[in-house]
């Protein structure tokens, strides 16, 4: 089994994932590492000529990453959701053609036995976490485009195979004490 964690940037998903991983004794954790060059590119995100380019190299990243993860993990991100939710961002139509297909190719497939949580909070909250910690990239990020990207991760959510779990995340202790709830009903369920 494993449990992925997915929202917005600056919601707390890392810090969700280490305390998941200590906390309820996930053997595993996998973290969202991006690499130095794809971080450059980020800081440049908004221009056609580097979205793609972004896109791809976290995608590439990501599926040699997927392709080592073990069982009894837990991820702070989840593949399709991320890649589609900023594909359809980021990217023109024929980009995320070819994303789609790039995915397609890779033969990803989640494993069936895993939890999904999507950490949801006010825009406000997420904004001032962002700031908090202070990357260059996100400085620009704005209420307008944390709603945008929420609204793209919703569309994709409901389109999703995956069964969902959201979870209110302006207050991290209510909020883990909900995922903690979620994860040991599916160990109940799957023992």
């Amino acid at each position: 089994m494993q449990i992925y964690i997915e929202g917005l940037p600056g919601i707390g998903k890392t810090e969700l994932a280490k305390r998941i991983h200590s906390e309820l004794g996930m053997e595993n954790i996998y973290l969202e590492n991006i690499e130095v060059e794809s971080i450059k590119n980020l800081q440049k995100q908004t221009d056609d000529e580097y979205a793609l380019e972004s896109q791809l190299i976290f995608l590439n990243s990501k599926l040699k990453q997927q392709s080592i993860v073990k069982d009894n993990s837990v991820l702070d991100y989840e593949l399709l959701l991320k890649t589609k939710t900023f594909a359809s961002h980021f990217l023109n139509k024929s980009q995320q053609e070819l994303i789609s297909d790039f995915l397609s190719y890779s033969n990803y497939q989640p494993n069936k036995k895993s939890i999904y949580i999507f950490l949801k909070a006010e825009n406000l909250i997420v904004l001032e976490r962002i700031k908090k910690r202070g990357r260059k990239y996100e400085r620009n990020y704005s209420i307008d485009f944390l709603e945008s990207l929420e609204n793209y991760y919703n569309e994709h959510i409901k389109c999703s195979q995956n069964n969902w779990q959201i979870i209110n995340y302006n207050d991290f202790e209510i909020g883990f004490k909900d995922v903690k709830k979620i994860i040991n009903e599916y160990y109940g369920q799957n023992n």
